[in-house]
Formats: C-alpha cells, sequence, structure tokens
C-alpha cells in the first residue's frame, strides 16, 4: 500500500493512496481494492465516509486494503493525508484592465477601476466561484506625475466565494501566510484632467 504525501488542491479529485502488486508478481483482483476517504473540510464542513477521492482542500484519513486471495494476503492500513489550499502571492493580482482614473484632487480609485480584480493562482475552475473583497481602496499619490510610481493600496483583501477555502493569500516578499486579509498594491496611474479654453467675442467701439 503507497500513500501520499500531502498535496495542493487542484479543483479535481485526488486520488491519495494505491495498492499495488509486489514486483514480478501476479496481477491484483481489482475488485478486493479498497480505499475509503474521511475527514474535515477546511470550511469546517465533515467529509463522510466515501470511496470517492475528495477534491477539497482539508484533511483526510485515508483507509486502504485488499481482502487477499489466493496469490496475496489480506492487508490494510491507513494515513492522515491534507491536501493544502493554494497560496495566492499578492504579485500575482491583477484586474481586467489598467487602473486609471482622471486627476480630481484626491487618492480616492472609482469602483469601476477595480472591475475584473482576480489572481492568476486561482484554477480555471474556479474563475467563477472566487472573488475577492477589501475595506478600502486608495491611490499612494493624487498628483498625475509623482516623485515616483503610483500604486493602489488595497487594504484587508479578503477571498468570499465558494471556493474561498481552498486558497489562501500569502506575502511573498514576507513569506507571511495571513489567516484571513492581507494589504496588497497593484501598479496605478492618474492621467491629467481635460481643460477646455472658452473665448467669448466682446465687442468694442
Amino acid at each position: 500500500i503507497v500513500f501520499s504525501t500531502d498535496v495542493v488542491y487542484t479543483g479535481n479529485p485526488q486520488v491519495l493512496a494505491a495498492v499495488n502488486p509486489a514486483p514480478d508478481g501476479p496481477e491484483l483482483d481489482f475488485e478486493r481494492i479498497e480505499i475509503t476517504y474521511k475527514g474535515i473540510l477546511s470550511n469546517g464542513e465533515a467529509y463522510p465516509l466515501s470511496t470517492i477521492p475528495p477534491s477539497e482542500s482539508g484533511t483526510y484519513m485515508v483507509f486502504a486494503a485488499y481482502r487477499g486471495d489466493e496469490n496475496y494476503q489480506k492487508i490494510d492500513n491507513q494515513k492522515e493525508i491534507k491536501i493544502k489550499p493554494i497560496e495566492l502571492k499578492t504579485s500575482q493580482f491583477f484586474t481586467e484592465k489598467p487602473i486609471t482614473k482622471i486627476y480630481d484632487g484626491n487618492t480616492s480609485v472609482p469602483e469601476v477601476a477595480l472591475k475584473g480584480l482576480g489572481n492568476s493562482g486561482v484554477v480555471d475552475a474556479d474563475k467563477n466561484k472566487v472573488a475577492f473583497n477589501y475595506r478600502t481602496a486608495n491611490f499612494l499619490f493624487k498628483d498625475v506625475k509623482p516623485a515616483t510610481a503610483n500604486l493602489v493600496i488595497l487594504k484587508e483583501i479578503t477571498i468570499a466565494g465558494n471556493k474561498a477555502k481552498n486558497y489562501i493569500i500569502v506575502d511573498e516578499n514576507q513569506g507571511t501566510k495571513p489567516l484571513s486579509s492581507i494589504d496588497i498594491s497593484l501598479v496605478a496611474g492618474i492621467l491629467p484632467k481635460p481643460v477646455e479654453v472658452f473665448l467669448v467675442g466682446q465687442d468694442k467701439v
């Protein structure tokens, strides 16, 4: 019996154990192989005893057995295995379009500027099942051409959605792994505000 080591969430069911025949030995009767799973998901829900390989992140007890036949004796074993959440790096965040706004004298960020906020670490199957919330969003500088590159700072960003518990945001620069939220920064820019000039004709004698 061969068990997997701890694995990372992929969005797909993961077989965490295998029962193999002896090297150069006769084949196994696959109907006599039994692999079952039981555990706790990362969202706290129970994963009841099942022969279906788990796909969600969590901690599972994996039971593997062979009922025995004329060539092999009965054998069974068990092991605790974790499916770990995917680590989303702060540098992997993006928006649908570059973040910009017209100069208005303050650092506020229009909601439309952050449309399509996402992270490239999210698996394709979860794109519509994972969202990112934040407490506040502000430009670092209010001017069009600051001394250093402008950024948008998102405060206390969190993961939401049906598949949120399969992900965790990490700051690769500090090696921290927050339990709930983190601040991130995105490259942004402020565009000059157009100014219209009106000339009014004035008659004279």
